[in-house]
């Protein structure tokens, strides 16, 4: 924590100082610090109707900002002004950035690569299967990969997981202040993350998950990573506002395609025909569309790979699809259907998961081959 950060604090919680405002008082005095110390001729005319504001609200602004300070040290959270050599470099490139962050773990932020994660809330099963590929692939491919997300119901947790499942960080960026969690249900996913990852807000302590916060963080989300991916999200909603974000921000934004008609589908269909994001499927579009280079090792391991001897079906609808393509490779998923006598939803889920299994490998045409 920087000497001014309290200041920092202290300036924001006077009423009519936004963060913009802090930002050029800042500048013009050369420290928060200095603009509680200033006196009334010391202020430019732009900011004179400032001056009565602060000197009325100094006393009361200071002590809130102190036991702020004091909290934080007591539950080991740092603390990141945008004044801070160590505040986030990709953030602190975006014109709204937080004035504060809130951090709890020791993440770096200057890492090599960062993508952020979001979808909807009610992913499809499929949807659900495809995120969690991606992530693990690319963290698998790439040690110097943090994933961030906003710690949601959905794509967001599921992102988390996966990161975490594969050993690498991940961040949350939440809507309320670190004394609280929200969702609580996601408690346990929070605590792994704090050990290499991290959970990060812009709002002080004692701060409520209210609706509009969330509005507020998604810029977080898109300004903190390289890139923004959607796996599934409807017609509005948190998702297509972070990627209106990191759009605005020059960053990337990738959308996973989905069928036509589906609910979860249309956000993404319509940034996709819009040329706001790029179509992506795999782990390999990504890479290929950020220019990610495998190191030699994960390189080398991926022109190896080949089928687990011991990739077994682990459900009887997969099973069923072995069967059926024992009896005729190159089929399709409706003809695999229709052979099984399975649901499509079912058979869908049923080829995602075999296929992150190594037991069938997709083809053009939406047909798959067996691989066991």
């Amino acid at each position: 924590m920087s000497a001014d950060f309290p200041y920092i604090i202290a300036l924001g919680n006077v009423n009519g100082v936004g963060p913009q405002r802090l930002r050029q008082l800042v500048e013009h005095f050369g420290s928060a610090e200095a603009v509680f110390s200033a006196s009334e001729s010391d202020f430019p005319s732009p900011f004179l109707p400032l001056f009565a504001a602060i000197l009325k609200g100094r006393a009361e602004a200071l002590s809130f900002a102190q036991a702020q300070v004091a909290i934080a040290e007591r539950f080991n959270v740092r603390m990141l002004a945008f004044s801070d050599d160590d505040y986030p470099s990709r953030l602190a490139n975006c014109p709204d950035a937080p004035v504060v962050l809130f951090c709890k773990g020791g993440v770096n932020f200057e890492t090599a690569k960062v993508l952020s994660v979001v979808g909807t809330r009610k992913p499809s099963d499929e949807g659900r299967i495809l995120c969690e590929r991606i992530v693990s692939d690319l963290c698998q491919r790439h040690p110097d990969l943090v994933i961030v997300s906003g710690l949601a119901f959905g794509i967001d947790v599921t992102a988390h997981r996966a990161a975490l499942k594969a050993g690498r960080p991940t961040v949350a960026v939440v809507a309320h202040g670190l004394d609280t969690l929200y969702p609580a249900q996601h408690r346990d996913v929070a605590s792994q993350m704090v050990a290499d990852g991290a959970i990060v807000s812009e709002f002080t302590f004692g701060t409520q998950p209210e609706a509009y916060n969330f509005v507020s963080r998604n810029r977080i989300i898109a300004g903190l990573a390289d890139a923004t991916l959607v796996v599934e999200t409807g017609e509005k909603g948190g998702s297509l506002i972070t990627t209106r974000n990191a759009f605005d921000y020059n960053r990337q934004v990738f959308a996973v395609p989905g069928f036509p008609g589906r609910e979860q589908s249309k956000g993404c269909n319509d940034l996709i025909k819009k040329n706001m994001a790029a179509l992506v499927e795999s782990a390999d579009d990504v890479d290929e569309c950020l220019g990610w280079e495998l190191p030699s090792a994960a390189r080398s391991a991926d022109t190896r790979r080949t089928p687990s001897l011991f990739a077994n079906p682990q459900s009887p609808e997969e099973e069923a699809i072995v069967a059926a393509l024992r009896q005729e490779d190159g089929l399709t998923a409706s003809v695999i259907g229709q052979r099984t006598r399975l649901p499509i939803a079912k058979v869908n889920v049923a080829l995602l998961n075999m296929e992150f299994a190594g037991i069938v490998k997709s083809l053009p045409g939406n047909s798959y081959r067996l691989m066991v």
